[in-house]
């Protein structure tokens, strides 16, 4: 994982079927090769948490997280009172942390579940 450009840090655990990796500030890795670099090392990708910085954008009632300084986008879903902070933060650049389920990440846009959303 740490020969991608962009990880700095990757922590495997096959006991618990988990890695964490910790990303450099500008990075340009998406969950795409994460799930493509899991898969040819012999493992599965499971499901994901993701926190990014990303700057949101709403297209066409579409409400998409941008990650500056890389071609990774994600499609946003929340419900209630995260999808109206989402919905007002656009133009803005905020922190979302959500859920990638297992088999996303291999199609761009990954659709990412906002639980939480800070700035904006």
């Amino acid at each position: 994982m740490t020969r991608l450009d962009g990880v700095e840090t990757a922590d495997v655990s096959l006991n618990e079927g988990r890695v964490h990796i910790e990303f450099a500030r500008q990075n340009a890795v998406t969950v795409g090769q994460l799930r493509r670099t899991i898969r040819d090392q012999g493992f599965s990708p499971k499901d994901a948490t993701l926190t990014l910085s990303a700057n949101i954008v709403i297209r066409d009632g579409v409400i998409l997280a941008v990650v500056p300084g890389s071609e990774a986008s994600y499609t946003l879903t929340a419900e209630g009172e995260v999808r109206t902070r989402l919905t007002n933060a656009a133009g803005t650049t905020v922190t979302v942390q959500g859920h990638v389920g297992a088999d996303e990440g291999e199609e761009t846009p990954t659709r990412l579940e906002v639980t939480h959303l800070s700035g904006g």
